[in-house]
């Protein structure tokens, strides 16, 4: 797997090996990155990787400009993956990886954030809270981006920013909630 664009294009990383691991193709990545980079300042902006995996997602962004990403991901090993990933490709300083389960850690979560990434199982049966308590952690102006299966979640429609199909994959652009919300 490689980065895409950036100022890591190119350089490559490790891919954790398992099933509970389904990394995002360079080529969803890439229509991922080109739909955001349209709508999204990437220089210095805070982002969450959740459900990270290999860390793809929020290197990717690192890459293109963000001053930092915070990476969520359940599995220690995996995790640990993301560790190596940033620390081969120098941008560990820009990352934090905390070794926690996604929902639990965004409920905790004070932060606030330009980019939610979020890549759950697509079979996931919080994806509704997931939704609605990661969203809450946008900043104004802010972007959280689900990447799924064919079933789409619910979303308030002042929410909905886009909604992609790649194949098997979906992903689905929201917007910060409205204060009255």
């Amino acid at each position: 797997m490689r980065i895409i664009a950036g100022s890591l294009r190119r350089r490559t990383i490790r891919v954790p090996q398992g099933a509970e691991v389904r990394p995002t193709t360079d080529r969803v990545r890439e229509a991922m990155f080109n739909w955001l980079a349209a709508r999204l300042d990437f220089e210095g902006a805070q982002v969450l990787d959740l459900f990270a995996g290999s860390g793809a997602i929020g290197l990717e962004a690192v890459s293109r400009g963000a001053a930092s990403c915070t990476f969520v991901e359940q599995n220690r090993k995996v995790a640990e993956t993301i560790r190596e990933n940033a620390t081969a490709l120098g941008v560990v300083d820009r990352c934090r990886i905390h070794t926690a389960d996604a929902l639990a850690w965004c409920r905790r979560s004070n932060d606030s954030f330009d980019l939610i990434a979020a890549d759950p199982p697509y079979v996931y049966d919080d994806q509704q809270e997931l939704l609605e308590t990661a969203a809450e952690l946008l900043s104004p102006g802010g972007i959280l981006m689900l990447e799924h299966g064919r079933r789409s979640p619910e979303v308030p429609a002042d929410q909905l920013l886009d909604r992609r199909t790649y194949g098997s994959t979906v992903v689905t652009y929201l917007a910060a909630p409205s204060p009255a919300s």
